[in-house]
């Protein structure tokens, strides 16, 4: 499962980080970061890498975005990312059409809760 969300500006604080995914781990998850150099084997961050770089990419098209927008853009890349292996025109055109019957935050909302989400 991967949680994309924007927990502020700056340096990420523990109290925000803990409100975004201490609720989604365990005393048996493992959290790495690429601050801790001891990382060998099976733990990595390049999944994390990867799909950081996928963002980027995904995101510069749009030449900045507001930061309070951010939130809308990472749930429309996420559901775009999860949703990659079924690239077609028919799962485009569906997404666009479900997209306009609601409001964007009702939009924003749905596409975080989906099933597809991030």
């Amino acid at each position: 499962m991967t949680y994309s969300g924007v927990l502020g500006r700056g340096r990420i604080r523990t109290t925000k980080l803990d409100e975004a995914i201490g609720g989604h781990i365990s005393d048996s998850n493992v959290l790495c970061t690429d601050s801790w150099r001891a990382f060998s084997g099976v733990y990595h961050i390049q999944n994390v890498n990867s799909y950081h770089s996928r963002l980027k990419k995904w995101m510069d098209r749009f030449n900045g975005v507001a930061t309070k927008y951010l939130q809308h853009y990472l749930a429309w890349f996420c559901y775009i990312d999860s949703k990659e292996y079924e690239n077609t025109l028919s799962n485009k055109k569906n997404m666009l059409v479900k997209s306009c019957l609601f409001t964007v935050t009702d939009t924003n909302t749905k596409l975080r809760l989906s099933a597809y989400s991030c």
